[in-house]
């Protein structure tokens, strides 16, 4: 089911692009997936099947951790600044966000000072 929401569609496809793949047993595991973790593929080479089957689920989850370690690399590199992906509301909420900063560094200057006053006395 897509989703309605543009704002979450265009996320969920962000998410979808990022792939990631990795391998153990010297690849003959190999694990490929999506950031949304929808789209996940298991490939065991017929010879990983003479190993034990603890092996076999080791080198699955070594694959998978590494699958998993691409796609959050990939989702770094494209992420984007959360106020861009709000569209048109975003330079407002930017603007918020200086302001209610600056109104913080002035109130903590002014606290400062009445706490050097306070010690002095």
């Amino acid at each position: 089911m897509a989703p309605e929401d543009p704002l979450t569609a265009r996320v969920m496809s962000r998410f979808a692009q990022a792939k990631g793949a990795g391998e153990a047993l010297g690849g003959l595991v190999r694990v490929e997936l999506d950031g949304t973790g929808e789209d996940v593929r298991f490939v065991i080479d017929p010879k990983a099947m003479r190993r034990a089957s603890e092996d076999i689920a080791e080198a699955l989850g070594q694959a998978y951790r590494a699958a998993r370690a691409e796609v959050q690399l990939a989702l770094a590199e494209t992420r984007q600044d959360p106020f861009e992906a709000l569209g048109g509301m975003g330079e407002t909420l930017r603007e918020l966000d200086t302001t209610a900063m600056r109104r913080l560094s002035e109130l903590t200057s002014i606290a400062e000072n009445l706490a050097n006053r306070t010690d002095r006395l």
